[in-house]
């Protein structure tokens, strides 16, 4: 990752994510969804997301002066927390939505 341009990995990795998450509603307006297929985008999502993930940490230095590395990273740290938190509560709605609905 250290000798590769960074930026290129996060757009790739972003864009690559798009393009496998895209399969998901083509292959349902074809009538070819399976959990198989299911199975696959999560695994190519979530290898994407390791190489996103490596590289959005490691891009840092290169955007920030070394004297504030340090709140850099801090700030990173906070936003990815915030996110993560956001997410957790989405997740939790969704599944209250959907179990409701499969009670009625």
């Amino acid at each position: 990752m250290d000798r590769l341009p960074r930026t290129r990995i996060l757009v790739a990795a972003d864009l690559g994510r798009a393009a496998i998450l895209l399969v998901v509603p083509l292959a349902a307006a074809g009538h070819l969804l399976s959990m198989g297929l299911l199975y696959a985008v999560v695994f190519g999502t979530a290898i994407l997301r390791v190489f996103f993930d490596i590289g959005y940490q490691a891009i840092l230095p290169d955007l920030v002066e070394r004297d504030r590395l340090a709140e850099g990273n801090s700030r990173l740290q906070v936003s990815n927390s915030a996110a993560q938190s956001g997410r957790s509560n989405r997740s939790k709605r969704q599944a209250s939505f959907i179990t409701r609905s499969l009670e009625t």
